[in-house]
């Protein structure tokens, strides 16, 4: 999923172009500190330049649970996430992250003609935002703890056979919606059984 950029088909040049439409700034964060927060009036979008960001939920218990992440080139948005009744959804950076950061009335300039510049890449959001929600649905849509692994691994490796997670297992099961310990199980279980070799994040389709 991490293919899925919105820069595709831009030159250097055209990028600092956008980037100068867009009103934009580059923004470093540390490690787990929050990048934004949903809420009804916020306008923020963002891309990541460098690093993982989190996009999560405190529960009942207070715990926060993994809903999606962002890597390098991908689109985020505080303005299109969840908020209801306080029910407040934060942006995380898991690592260290550096983020372009814009509001999202500069894509939309009211009254004037849009750029062509914007135009492509309001298009790229749009394609890689709609594709990364199929791939989550058609994952989440799976039956069994082992469906949903294989279908993540598949979607996730790219043109080979090895991938290499962007976050710890132990995050995984919030992104697949199942239970962390009967996640461990099934994967010790798919290396038993020959379907996988996994080493940490690190995992093998055989």
């Amino acid at each position: 999923m991490n293919n899925y950029s919105v820069f595709q088909g831009f030159q250097s040049a055209e990028i600092n172009t956008l980037k100068r439409l867009l009103h934009s700034e580059e923004q470093v964060f540390p490690k787990n500190s929050t990048i934004m927060k949903s809420s009804e009036s916020e306008q923020n979008c963002a891309v990541i330049l460098h690093g993982v960001a989190y996009l999560v939920r405190k529960n009942d218990f207070g715990e926060n649970k993994l809903i999606d992440y962002f890597e390098q080139e991908q689109f985020f948005s505080a303005a299109f996430s969840p908020y209801k009744n306080g029910n407040l959804y934060t942006f995380v950076a898991k690592k260290d992250c550096t983020v372009l950061s814009f509001s999202h009335r500069w894509m939309y300039p009211s009254g004037e003609t849009i750029d062509p510049l914007l135009l492509r890449f309001l298009q790229n959001i749009m394609r890689s935002v709609s594709i990364r929600q199929k791939i989550h649905i058609d994952i989440l849509h799976r039956q069994s703890i082992r469906e949903k692994l294989v279908t993540c691994f598949r979607y996730l490796k790219g043109d080979g056979n090895h991938l290499r997670l962007s976050f710890p297992l132990s995050d995984l099961s919030d992104y697949l919606g199942i239970d962390r310990s009967a996640m461990m199980r099934e994967i010790k279980k798919m290396n038993s059984d020959g379907m996988i070799l996994s080493k940490g994040p690190d995992i093998t389709l055989l």
